[in-house]
């Protein structure tokens, strides 16, 4: 692990770590042979770890929101944070058509505005976020000032096979005892190897 990870990647890795001895088998069978018991599990460490992975992402994205509000309202520094929130989540018929018109005083501040785009963003994430697949990972960080370059490609395909994976499990009843623990453990691993990728990106803005 980087030295330098966010301290929620470094949760992250303790709570997979955690769900790993907690739902799948210490040793592997070579023949891919269990109880349905261990299949049950697996597919709950398979959903959990999505979980894990759904709040890293969406709370990661609010606590670079949040210190964005706050520089600003410490010294007025407008971080490439703090403008990307505005540009993504302010909308135009928001802005007052006279000075002393109904509503102006509030639609015309700044602060306001500022304070708005961060609670819109936050709302977002808190209710609407369902997902670690490509579009959310977009629609959490880009509002952030992150660039479509600072997303690794074989991040983007490990969150989508993993959320599409998942989606098997929780939304078709007859899973599949095709989900072997050995690949779910090595699913889980490689996803937290790209994670780790966008995490350093991360860690810059925090």
């Amino acid at each position: 692990m980087n030295a330098m990870a966010t301290e929620y990647y470094k949760n992250l890795c303790e709570r997979f770590k955690k769900l790993r001895e907690a739902f799948l088998p210490e040793e592997f069978s070579p023949t891919g042979e269990y109880a349905d018991s261990v299949f049950e599990c697996t597919r709950a460490y398979k959903a959990m770890t999505h979980a894990e992975v759904e709040s890293y992402f969406e709370e990661t994205g609010k606590a670079i929101a949040q210190k964005a509000l706050e520089n600003w309202k410490k010294n007025q520094c407008a971080s490439r944070v703090l403008i990307a929130l505005v540009a993504f989540m302010s909308k135009a018929e928001n802005i007052p058509e006279a000075v002393n018109g109904k509503g102006s005083k509030e639609k015309g501040a700044l602060d306001t505005r500022v304070e708005k785009a961060h609670t819109e963003y936050i709302k977002y994430v808190n209710r609407l976020n369902n997902g670690i697949k490509e579009k959310n990972i977009l629609h959490i960080f880009l509002p952030l000032g992150l660039e479509l370059s600072d997303f690794p490609s074989e991040l983007l395909v490990e969150c989508n096979n993993y959320g599409a994976e998942r989606g098997e499990i929780v939304h078709k009843t007859r899973a599949k005892q095709i989900l072997q623990p050995a690949d779910a453990k090595n699913s889980a691993e490689n996803l937290l190897q790209q994670i780790e990728i966008l995490d350093s990106i991360l860690e810059k803005y925090l």
